[in-house]
């Protein structure tokens, strides 16, 4: 290992937090690993940059020497150059505090490229030890409970919320300190083993230790987010087999969504954490990151109806970009690149712009490896100008994109009069290059193209997917999820937009500006600007409904018994949306004429 040739890089700490830490800290943890192995890069080659962030970032000294120390790490930069670029694991909830090149990965626990748990070494076990002192579900006097500090507004609506509620156990304390007096652990583990189910909402970071220390329990925890859901090997984990995942918005709902989980239900879950627990720990984190170990697909994608960009990806991870199938596949994409800046600059020659959005440097590498080319060819295939957006539009409301919504909502922004025809498409979808030029497609007069969604595979079937999973079952009744009152039997899916500039900017930026701020979300979550959308666009009747080709979704279709390569040339526009089988595209891509 390379090591940095400055002791303060390498800082101890004696400070025991969480109070069940009985060891080391993950960035310590991984300095031995690495140190220990001889190893100097991870999987992707990058260098690593041998550094106990958290330690020295929270030592009292830290702020009077960060510019000392920057300058040792600059030195080091220099004498240690890496093409494939470096990579950090940290812990601290902002991430490294000092620069690091731009073409550093940053493993983190809740700041970062690539999602870490959140956990520390414990060489006694012992919340595990505990978990077998667990009562059954039916002999748990607990429904739900929450002991810990206010850290953040997240948990502040929790408890408002369900103080009161005599189904909830709320033990709160005033302030946070690094130093849990044995008591208060006590009697977290107690509340905790007598629980069906435990609140972890995030703190001050995006993460929660609670909830890997509820898992370790024995008990079903409650991760509350608001921003970004931090959950690690998101892409081949299905969190909804052994917890619950919600978004702040959703809180409302929280009891209805678990009085619903019968015991079957329940003992399966824990069941379920048992088989795949080994991820949660270090010695795997190590491996993960190293490459010595790759997560495995453990699940296949459910049905899933997410309208942003990847949802089913966590923001900053890896794309497996090997398909099993009779014959392996592999896809290299060793000569695609990430650029900081608008993928091709925008230089007009055309009256139609073909416009994607990807913001966040692993979106951003997804959309180029997997669906890019395809858009970009189909924009040359009828001299389309194309153009990819990877940062917010709205620079002016900066306090904006502290929600998660907000990048979702930039679409509302994009309509550049200087082109006659502005067309929207999701980054996780891809195009069949025989399709037509889409704004040839309808006369759309003064209207916005836009699919219904409800009518696919047909409104039968479309039906029986909702109340199979438990949906609404009207699209009256979609839009009252987020408090909109509308007679309708259409939901609009805004994965494809067909946009006249001149005749629907102030619409568009209007509900911008009238929806984010409000934070409006929808009852299932995921959906953010699609209902506020939605009901605008048929509220004052500017749609024109576009053929469901042009936003073909294919979970819904799979439901039905779709064979997807016949799916997709049947269709033009084919939305992964949920993630659902999205490993799939880059082979479908393979029948596409470039």
């Amino acid at each position: 290992m390379k090591f940095i040739q400055d002791d303060r890089f390498l800082t101890k700490t004696d400070i025991v937090y969480p109070p069940f830490k009985n060891g080391l800290y993950m960035e310590e943890y991984f300095f031995n690993y690495m140190a220990t192995k001889n190893k100097t890069t991870d999987k992707d080659g990058r260098l690593y940059i041998p550094a106990l962030w958290t330690n020295f970032q929270i030592s009292g000294w830290f702020s009077h020497q960060k510019d000392s120390m920057q300058k040792v790490l600059d030195n080091w930069i220099l004498e240690n150059p890496s093409s494939a670029g470096y990579f950090v694991v940290v812990q601290y909830d902002d991430g490294p505090l000092l620069k690091v090149p731009s073409n550093t990965k940053i493993y983190g626990g809740c700041f970062g490229h690539v999602y870490l748990p959140l956990i520390y070494q414990d060489i006694d076990d012992k919340l595990e030890n505990l978990s077998k002192n667990a009562l059954s579900f039916k002999k748990r006097p607990i429904f739900c409970s929450f002991v810990g500090s206010i850290t953040h507004n997240v948990r502040k609506t929790m408890i408002d919320m369900y103080r009161n509620n005599p189904q909830f156990h709320i033990l709160t304390r005033d302030g946070w300190t690094n130093q849990i007096q044995s008591g208060h652990q006590d009697q977290f583990t107690e509340v905790t083993l007598k629980s069906k189910f435990a609140l972890a909402p995030r703190g001050y970071g995006r993460s929660s230790f609670r909830f890997f220390e509820i898992l370790e329990l024995g008990t079903v925890p409650i991760y509350i987010w608001n921003d970004i859901e931090w959950l690690p090997y998101k892409n081949v984990l299905d969190y909804d087999a052994f917890s619950i995942s919600i978004h702040e918005t959703e809180l409302d709902i929280l009891e209805e969504i678990l009085t619903n989980i019968t015991e079957k239900k329940y003992n399966a879950m824990l069941a379920e954490y048992q088989r795949i627990k080994h991820m949660f720990g270090l010695d795997y984190m190590c491996e993960f990151i190293s490459g010595t170990t790759k997560p495995k697909v453990m699940v296949e994608s459910t049905i899933g109806l997410g309208h942003g960009t990847l949802p089913q990806v966590s923001e900053f991870e890896d794309i497996d970009n090997t398909l099993d199938s009779e014959n392996t596949i592999t896809i290299d994409f060793s000569n695609e690149t990430v650029s900081s800046s608008p993928i091709i600059e925008n230089k007009k020659k055309s009256s139609v712009l073909l416009v994607a959005i990807a913001i966040g440097n692993q979106y951003l590498q997804n959309y180029n490896k997997i669906f890019r080319r395809s858009h970009e060819q189909y924009a040359k295939n009828h001299g389309y100008d194309f153009k990819v957006i990877d940062d917010f539009i709205d620079t002016a409301n900066t306090h904006y994109h502290q929600s998660k919504m907000s990048v979702f909502y930039q679409k509302m922004l994009i309509s550049d009069t200087a082109y006659e025809y502005v067309i929207f498409i999701d980054s996780d979808i891809l195009i069949n290059l025989a399709a037509p030029p889409i704004h040839l497609s309808e006369s759309f007069q003064d209207k916005i193209g836009i699919v219904d969604e409800y009518s696919q595979p047909t409104r039968e079937i479309r039906l029986k997917i909702q109340r199979l999973m438990g949906w609404e079952e009207s699209a009256t009744d979609y839009y009252k999820l987020s408090g909109f009152e509308l007679g309708t039997n259409k939901v609009f899916n805004s994965g494809v937009l067909v946009i006249q500039p001149k005749k629907h900017k102030e619409f568009l930026e209007n509900v911008y500006h009238t929806y984010l701020p409000k934070s409006i979300n929808h009852g299932r979550g995921s959906h953010f600007e699609q209902t506020s959308l939605g009901y605008e666009l048929q509220k004052h009747n500017k749609y024109k409904l576009l053929n469901n080709k042009w936003n073909a979704i294919w979970g819904l279709h799979k439901f039905a018994g779709a064979d997807l390569q016949d799916f997709f040339k049947q269709n033009y526009f084919i939305h992964f949306a949920g993630g659902t089988d999205i490993e799939m595209a880059p082979m479908l891509d393979r029948l596409n004429k470039y």
